[in-house]
């Protein structure tokens, strides 16, 4: 049976390596407002020329790198792959989503403006990090 496409075992690492900086960094960019400086690009306007809007990508780059960390993590090969991991990665892939679907409903009737923005956000890494929590749950659980 052929095995479905995953990272190689080191990417799992990478992405162990790179999370904690990334949560931290964007806890500070979604509520302290937190740019760097060297990533400021500007925006030209047509009606002014000469007048440009600073454009500051920290916070792109942060949400880009949580999603490339947890991918790392969740969808890297383990030290044994059998059909029976297989399984469990399908079955934690599932009810991600399930779950997800009912946040995602539940915050909708939950939160408004400013609040609904930052639970959207939240909910942009929200499938990978109930995926991520469920797959090794169900390791640990059947292989410990």
């Amino acid at each position: 049976m052929p095995h479905a496409i995953l990272l190689p075992r080191p990417f799992r690492i990478i992405g162990l390596a790179f999370i904690f900086p990334l949560i931290i960094l964007g806890y500070y960019v979604v509520f302290k407002d937190f740019e760097f400086a060297f990533l400021n690009l500007y925006e030209y306007k047509r009606k002014a020329p000469f007048r440009g809007d600073i454009e500051n990508f920290t916070n792109e780059l942060t949400y880009l790198g949580l999603i490339l960390c947890l991918f790392f993590i969740g969808f890297s090969k383990l030290r044994i792959e059998d059909e029976y991991l297989q399984k469990l990665r399908l079955d934690a892939c599932l009810w991600a989503f399930f779950i997800h679907a009912g946040l995602l409903i539940l915050s909708t009737f939950v939160f408004y403006s400013d609040d609904f923005l930052i639970v959207m956000i939240i909910n942009l890494i929200m499938p990978f990090v109930i995926y991520i929590l469920r797959f090794y749950y169900l390791v640990y659980k059947n292989y410990a």
